[in-house]
């Protein structure tokens, strides 16, 4: 399978994006005001990270299970992306509860208490990935490390997905309607709020995004590349002329789905953003990074606020603004190189071996 640099950027802008939304949300930054309507946005690239995730998720197990052996072959992928993902979510989620103990030890208060949570029940919650799932209450526990929610729904997410896979490979049928079922069982979980353990509206962004990818892919294959190729040309002269007349109002939806699909059929439907964008140097290493990213801005922007309050520091404009994403992308491509792809030598997750 081909490396899409498009992709992998397109992960890493998200991740930069991500990080200055939080960065205005928690500290009340004052960040390039003047575009404070797009930034209000930049949230919504979480539904973008999931769409990306259902998508080539199916990209590569698709060509897995073609030589995958029989033995419980959607079980031994599952386990693999499990161990992909969750020894770095431990390690942050380890060091953001340590920082956040610093902080509250200098200063005598606890960090972002409106965004983050503390106590060894809560750091429990935050490592067995029960904080968002509305399993303990109906509403959301906010974890240790906060925008690690996501992976409370990943991970469900992998299970329905390979339980979806196993069913679709017994009964010899295609999987895209599956696909489908859950992904507006998502929708319906966010815009009704509803509060049904696995099912609230937090878990139903990741569902719906998530199982969305999927069913592009699905349709994907279906259709072909030339057809699917005149759909998304069609598909965003429309939108843009929609956009243009201001047609357009819902712009959650706009912005996580129709946008988010739209970027998704260009980077993996055409051949050329890849090409374009792999004359950059670097961009599997961005694309890479961008989870370290979102798992390591916010316990970053902790410790850099402690440094801050200390030296009685109390501006957050732009400068301290490329400070702190200097010191993100320093770290997280630290723990991408030195600890996560250690990590991943060889847990390739191919072997056939029973």
């Amino acid at each position: 399978m081909n490396r899409n640099h498009a992709i992998d950027l397109w992960k890493f802008v998200c991740a930069l994006c991500l990080i200055l939304y939080h960065f205005k949300q928690v500290l009340g930054a004052h960040v390039a005001d003047t575009y404070y309507d797009l930034i209000m946005y930049f949230n919504l690239v979480v539904e973008w990270f999931f769409m990306i995730s259902g998508y080539m998720v199916c990209v590569s197990d698709n060509k897995w299970f073609k030589t995958a052996s029989s033995d419980k072959p959607e079980e031994r992928r599952f386990l693999y992306r499990f161990k992909r993902l969750y020894p770095m979510f431990f390690i942050a989620t380890i060091a953001a509860a340590l920082i956040m103990y610093i902080y509250k030890s200098v200063t005598g208060m606890w960090w972002w208490e409106d965004g983050m949570e503390h106590g060894i029940l809560n750091l429990i919650l935050s490592l067995t990935c029960m904080t968002y799932t509305g399993i303990f209450s109906s509403e959301p526990i906010v974890g240790v490390n906060s925008p690690t929610w996501f992976m409370d729904a990943l991970i469900i997410c992998y299970m329905i997905y390979y339980l979806i896979r196993l069913i679709s490979r017994k009964k010899n049928v295609s999987p895209v309607w599956l696909y489908a079922f859950v992904m507006f069982l998502g929708f319906y979980a966010w815009y009704q709020t509803t509060t049904i353990p696995f099912l609230n509206k937090d878990m139903g962004r990741g569902y719906a995004a998530f199982f969305l990818g999927c069913f592009i892919h699905e349709l994907a294959g279906y259709f072909g590349k030339k057809k699917m190729q005149v759909f998304t040309i069609v598909a965003i002269v429309v939108f843009v002329l929609l956009r243009i007349m201001e047609y357009t109002d819902d712009m959650y939806f706009i912005v996580a789905y129709v946008e988010g699909v739209l970027l998704l059929l260009l980077f993996t439907q055409f051949e050329f953003p890849s090409k374009i964008i792999g004359f950059i140097p670097g961009t599997a290493a961005l694309g890479g990074a961008s989870f370290e990213i979102f798992l390591w801005h916010l316990p970053v922007m902790n410790l850099l606020d402690l440094i801050w309050h200390v030296t009685e520091h109390t501006e957050y404009k732009l400068p301290e603004f490329i400070l702190y994403s200097v010191c993100v992308l320093t770290v997280s491509f630290l723990m991408y190189f030195l600890v996560e792809k250690k990590l991943l030598s060889g847990k390739t997750g191919n072997s056939n071996k029973k």
